[in-house]
Formats: structure tokens, sequence, C-alpha cells
């Protein structure tokens, strides 16, 4: 199947949404179909997008006004000139704004065309006046992109459900796949060995966070609660790794209260180096504080901590994988707050050290969990299935949740 992947990422730029869109055409190009990958360039990139044959960057202007509506004349140029050369069986649009071009094209080349969404625009309650109005026209242009579209994927039931009743779409053309990790790079590694080789001390004890420093992940209540925690454990130190928005606050807030001693902030690392920082933690952290009631997530860095086989903190008062984990492996094969207020954090990471024994073993159910249900093959199968309906001229009739599906629905689709 030839299937084109659009979306409006620059992939130069180290962030989860990059991780997701590489892994998932890899993986559908690890299970037989071509994908064509055209996506976006913002300005003189200083470092360069991992290459391929059938990858392709469009060049647009920093300019925001002009940003959006030059990325989609090209991209509407760039499928109908690649459709001319090559059959394109399917498209796949990885949400990109006031996405006008796509559609068009799809509709001009009789393309069946799958849309990918991960949330809805205006989500967060505390935003700018200016944001607002422009994630109200966002809002509308995603309307009309959903109901247009031959089905849509997203990534928690929960989304799916906020989706159907805000753009009253149906069901059975809205898929579930949850994301996954890649279980060959994020694996079970040697503590002592990887503290040695990200410098790191061998006689503290590490709390890591890995992913953006946005708002929603509340990472200032780390901050918060650090005192108390080192009131308990002195010889912890709060591993962060990555940037964002928050970061720079966060690193003021660690300075003002004199707590330089136990946090360390590494800055964006190589995807490749990443499970070396969580291999080398003694405890990993989720913060998830979602700005709106609409809003859902399935976590990558979870995914990518479990994988490593690293006990792992959830703090979220509202996170649709909690439920999905429970479901499939019996129970959630890692600890759980429903808060994320820095007593609570202060306590839940207190109680996971003082029990070592329950850290092993969801650790091992960690890994076996994400093996069975959420490596990238997976997501990549999930994702076969629905484009393989959508060609052959049927709605995704159901939700993919976690795990495959059979070979035998799968082929029945065809029929």
């Amino acid at each position: 199947m030839n299937i084109l992947y659009a979306c409006a990422v620059d992939l130069s730029q180290q962030f989860a949404g990059t991780t997701h869109v590489l892994e998932t055409v890899n993986g559908l190009r690890r299970r037989g179909h071509r994908v064509l990958l055209v996506s976006t360039k913002h300005g003189r990139s200083e470092t360069t997008a991992p290459g391929h044959r059938d990858s392709f960057r469009l060049p647009v202007p920093q300019v925001p006004v002009l940003r959006p509506l030059v990325f989609h004349v090209l991209l509407f140029v760039y499928i109908v000139c690649v459709t001319l050369r090559h059959r394109i069986h399917v498209i796949y649009e990885r949400e990109i704004p006031f996405g006008f071009g796509l559609r068009i094209a799809a509709l001009l080349m009789q393309i069946p065309r799958v849309v990918e969404v991960n949330g809805l625009p205006g989500d967060e309650e505390n935003a700018p006046v200016q944001r607002k109005l422009r994630d109200k026209l966002r809002a509308i242009f995603q309307r009309i992109d959903l109901r247009a579209a031959s089905a849509v994927v997203t990534v928690t039931a929960r989304m799916k459900r906020v989706l159907i009743e805000c753009y009253s779409l149906r069901p059975e053309r809205v898929a579930v796949v949850q994301n996954g990790a890649n279980d060959t790079l994020f694996r079970p590694l040697d503590k002592f060995r990887c503290r040695s080789e990200t410098g790191l001390s061998h006689a503290r004890k590490y709390i890591c966070y890995v992913g953006s420093f946005f708002r929603y992940h509340a990472i200032e209540n780390i901050v918060k609660a650090a005192p108390a925690v080192i009131a308990g454990r002195p010889e912890v130190v709060f591993l962060l790794v990555g940037d964002g928005q928050e970061r720079r606050r966060c690193e003021e807030m660690v300075k003002v209260a004199k707590l330089g001693e136990h946090f360390l902030f590494t800055g964006a690392r190589p995807y490749e180096t990443i499970p070396k920082y969580i291999c080398a933690s003694d405890l990993c952290l989720f913060m998830y504080r979602p700005g709106s009631p609409r809003q859902s997530v399935s976590p990558l860095k979870v995914f990518e901590y479990l994988a490593c086989e690293r006990p792992v903190l959830v703090l979220a008062n509202d996170c649709d994988m909690l439920g999905t984990a429970a479901e499939a492996a019996g129970s959630p094969p890692f600890l759980h707050h429903d808060d994320v207020g820095p007593p609570l954090v202060a306590r839940g990471i207190l109680a996971a050290l003082s029990d070592p024994e329950i850290l092993e073993e969801t650790a091992r159910r960690g890994r076996e969990f994400v093996l069975q249900h959420h490596t990238w093959a997976r997501v990549a199968q999930d994702i076969e299935f629905v484009l393989l309906g959508t060609r052959a001229g049927r709605k995704a009739r159901h939700s993919v949740h976690v795990g495959p599906r059979p070979k035998a629905e799968a082929a029945a689709v065809l029929r």
C-alpha cells in the first residue's frame, strides 16, 4: 500500500510529536508499505531531520501569518505532483492546523484521507484572549476537516468521546490507537554503568522526569515538593531531562529556594541517549494537570519508562491510560496518585522510595505490559488496520484500543 503521511512538524526538532511521527512511519514501512513522508522545515534549522528517499520537507517562512498559508499551498502542489507520479492509496494526516490544501488535494485526486487528532484547540482555560480567538478559528477548521475525513484516529477513548460530542462525528468513523515505546532502544540497562556514562553520582537517589516543560506537566510542583522530600531523604536529586517553555521558570525557582544541590537540569538530550538517564534513576515521574475537562493524554514518556523496567510514579488527577492499563494488565504497572499538588507529590515520592519491593515488582510488570500492548510495532499494525479498511471503501467500524487486530478480522475488511 502506498501511503502519503503529511504532518506540520519540523522533524529536526526533538519532542514527543517528532518521535510519534518517525516511529509510526518507520513501523508502517517495516510492515511492507511505502510511506511518503512530507513535513515542514521552519527557517534555517541548525539540525537535520532523519533522511529517507521517501521523505520531503516543505520550507515555510517564520512569519506566523504567512506560515500556514504557504504550507498549505506547497502541500497542495506537492500532493498533486506526487499523485501524478505514484499511485497513492490513502493519505494519513497528523493534525495540520487550518487544513485546506491537503483536503482539497485529496478530494481532487479522489484519495481517501485519515486524520489523526491528539487534542482540541482552545483547551487551556487561562490562555490569553488572542490565543483563544486563534484557537476558536482552528476549531472551526478542525470541525470541517474531521467531518470531511474518511476516518479519524485519536489516542484515547476519552478523546474519541469528546470528538464525537463536539463535532458530531459518527462513532464508527473514529478509531482509538494509543501511543507506544521503542522497546529495542528503551530496554533495561545497568544502573551504575548508566550513571558512569552520564556523569551521575553513585551515592545519590535520582528522581527522574523526562519530557517537555509545558504548563500542564506541572513541573513547578516538583520544585515546591522538593523541601519535604529532601527532609526525609537528603540523598535525593531531581534529574529533569528536557526543555520547554516552563524550564527557565523552574530553574529560577530552584535558585531562589537554594535547592541547586538537589536539582539537575540537563536540557534537551539526543533521543538515543534518553534510556541511559532513565535507567540511571531510582524512580521516574509523570505529571499531568489538564487545563480543561476535554483534555486527555496517552503519554510516550510513561511507556518509555516502563520499557526500561524502571519504577514509575504517575501523578495525574485524570489520565486516560490509567483505566486502560488496569483493564489490560489487571492492575496498573506503576504507582499512582490522583493529584499533582506539592504535598501529595512529596508524599507519593517518599512512599514510593520507602518500599523497594513494590518498586521492583511494578518495574518488572511494566516492561511486560509495554511489550504486550504498547510497542510501536503494535501501533503501526493498528493504524494499518484502519488504513486497510479505509482503502477498501469502508469506515473504521471499531475502536482500536491496545493490541493489534486479529489477522482474520483485518482480512475480512479487504474482502
